[in-house]
């Protein structure tokens, strides 16, 4: 990138932005900087917001992903009929607009600004967070849920932050060429930072999106993937082992030679306790509850620790629609792209996504994370091939 003052300008404001609307757990944990950070995301969505209509850029997929937190008022209100949790979700969703404004407004003229914006602000992030582990190993702090937590919250909530990092890291690699070693130690760090808070499944989505993007990222042959598919195979997968408890069959590998159990640490009675409440409001769910009612229904107080069962429970089938046209969105895109870097680009993220979804927990305050490297990639896959 050439070093000029309005590439410095650009890239001072977007970091800005995403301090502001990625806010840091750990400062999160402060009740006063918390109010600080809504005022400021509130402020900012005021002004995007004026952008988006007067540029006339409200389009499909940003009006799906409004839905999906219209879909969670809804389910909650129809609930409870709790005002407070209601606003809580609303304030969930300014953020996620915020950055998802970013992409439409300013993406396709200054993408190497935004890439370069969310990888300083992404990479310094993990990197202090992974100083805080090796540092707090018990924990920077502890959380409401008793958890410890480090510099980007408990261990689980890590990989919501690297994902996105690791897509910008790639594209940033692909088309302005930076110092592939440099990506080699990010993903070394972050490697170790799920090794050593032990997330299984924050390590096997790595490992699996690292192989591809090392050894598929420039295959040239069609293949079966794409994001839909992807999507479908890891809904196939969630239902093999909550439903049909697959896992069954290889216990002589699971308890016999990994010794490990076949609850997957207990979440087998959260899956199960969550179907029968599913099945109870199959339409519209039972939107955001508090941590005791979650607790009392389905044995924990936070999620049902499944994508899928997260979006059937907090919003029926409602909101598994919104996701799934969501993604059918970002799909159409990926089958007119002619550009094979870019759609391989996109498996090897989507496959981090979706093996993470396997039986890990869907956080509302988080999910806009998911939702702005799906911005990111859909304008990618619309991009012509630079030359």
């Amino acid at each position: 990138m050439i070093i000029n003052k309005k590439n410095i300008k650009m890239i001072f404001i977007f970091v800005i932005t995403l301090i502001i609307n990625i806010p840091i757990p750990y400062f999160l944990s402060f009740s006063s900087i918390k109010t600080i950070y809504n005022v400021m995301q509130l402020g900012i969505f005021a002004f995007y917001f004026i952008l988006l209509i007067k540029n006339n850029k409200i389009e499909k997929l940003f009006l799906l992903i409004c839905l999906y937190y219209v879909s969670y008022i809804f389910s909650t209100f129809i609930n409870s009929g709790s005002i407070e949790y209601c606003l809580y979700i609303f304030k969930c969703m300014i953020p996620c607009l915020n950055l998802i404004a970013i992409i439409i407004l300013f993406y396709k003229k200054y993408d190497k600004q935004i890439l370069v914006s969310t990888l300083l602000f992404l990479i310094v992030a993990i990197v202090i967070n992974f100083m805080t582990i090796l540092l707090f190993p018990s924990g920077l702090y502890i959380g409401n849920n008793s958890n410890a937590h480090y510099f980007l919250g408990q261990r689980n909530d890590l990989i919501e932050y690297i994902l996105p990092c690791l897509l910008c890291f790639s594209i940033y690699n692909y088309k302005y060429k930076t110092s592939k070693f440099a990506f080699y130690i990010f993903y070394f760090i972050c490697m170790f930072s799920v090794i050593l808070t032990w997330s299984a499944n924050a390590m096997l989505a790595l490992l699996f999106t690292y192989m591809y993007l090392l050894f598929f990222s420039n295959n040239s042959k069609k293949n079966i993937f794409c994001p839909l598919n992807i999507f479908k195979m890891s809904f196939v997968i969630s239902y093999s082992i909550i439903v049909l408890k697959i896992q069954n069959l290889f216990s002589w590998i699971i308890e016999g030679i990994l010794h490990k159990s076949l609850t997957f640490t207990g979440r087998t009675y959260i899956w199960d306790k969550s179907l029968e409440y599913i099945k109870k409001s199959f339409l519209y769910g039972y939107g955001k509850e508090s941590e005791v009612t979650k607790l009392y229904k389905i044995g924990h107080g936070n999620s049902c620790h499944n994508y899928f069962l997260d979006f059937f429970y907090e919003g029926g089938i409602i909101m598994f629609i919104i996701i799934f046209l969501i993604i059918l969105n970002l799909n159409k895109a990926y089958k007119k792209c002619s550009n094979i870097k870019y759609k391989n680009i996109t498996i090897a993220i989507f496959i981090g996504y979706f093996i993470v979804g396997i039986a890990t927990p869907i956080h509302l305050n988080t999910i806009c994370y998911l939702f702005y490297s799906i911005y990111i990639l859909r304008y990618l896959l619309n991009e012509e091939e630079k030359t």
